[in-house]
């Protein structure tokens, strides 16, 4: 249909007439979820590159551009355009999710369907995270990650990577642990995750050894009781569930 023009042309003869693949709600998803695997997997792709790769020439290095700053929380903050893309991924998961809430996925097996139903509960939060990051909200954006931590491995890297910007480097150690001893994660997730989640430990931990006089970490007994209460929800629901309550969500 896409490649041929004679079958959209005909499309009005009885003989030729065809579904339109793009308002099938269940290809759609599957088309993101691809979409999204291809995004997490190029960019581990290109970090285990940016590693191997020898050292470029230390005197062709670029001028650094001075960083724009939130005036009212004193964080970083992401170029206008980049801000922007991500007020309009928060739009687009935003519509999706809201046009597939009756989508059956009738062909999807057992697995895929847990997959998409934990997928499901973390998306929107996930993307708002990361607008409220780019915005300099970076308070915000760690509530909402803290939020999806227990069901979205993304959340745990994401939280990675600002406490460590942050100087708190034990807390960046403490979440990846959490993220690897997450039962939902361990079920959700296939091995891969954990190996490459170990990989990150080994390297939190270097950098918290390295920088320990300088650790600025925060997080409290406190904080990761809710964690860990979370986890139990999230577990208790995962073994609840059954496939059709998946799919009615």
């Amino acid at each position: 249909m896409f490649s041929n023009y004679s079958l959209r042309k005909g499309n009005n003869r009885p003989d030729l007439l065809m579904q339109d693949p793009l308002s099938d709600r269940k290809l759609c998803h599957d088309i993101y979820a691809e979409l999204q695997k291809a995004h997490d997997q190029v960019k581990g792709f290109l970090e285990i590159k940016r590693a191997v790769e020898p050292n470029k020439d230390k005197s062709k290095k670029k001028i650094a551009k001075p960083k724009r700053i939130n005036s009212k929380t004193g964080y970083p903050m992401s170029t206008d355009k980049q801000i922007k893309n991500a007020t309009e991924q928060l739009k687009l998961t935003r519509k999706f999710l809201k046009n597939n809430q009756t989508n059956p996925y009738k062909s999807r097996n057992s697995q895929e369907k847990i997959e998409d139903w934990f997928w499901n509960n973390s998306a929107e939060k996930m993307d708002n995270a990361d607008l409220e990051y780019k915005k300099g909200e970076w308070d915000k954006a760690e509530k909402l990650w803290l939020a999806c931590v227990a069901i979205n491995y993304r959340a745990a890297n994401r939280l990675r990577i600002m406490y460590q910007k942050e100087h708190r480097f034990n807390d960046a150690v403490q979440i990846i642990n959490f993220a690897i001893d997450s039962p939902v994660l361990r079920k959700v997730n296939n091995d891969s995750y954990v190996t490459d989640f170990k990989k990150k430990l080994e390297k939190a931990e270097q950098k918290s050894m390295k920088h320990e006089n300088e650790d600025q970490s925060k997080l409290s007994e406190e904080d990761f009781e809710k964690l860990n209460s979370n986890s139990d929800y999230w577990f208790k629901k995962l073994n609840n569930i059954t496939y059709s309550s998946i799919t009615k969500k």
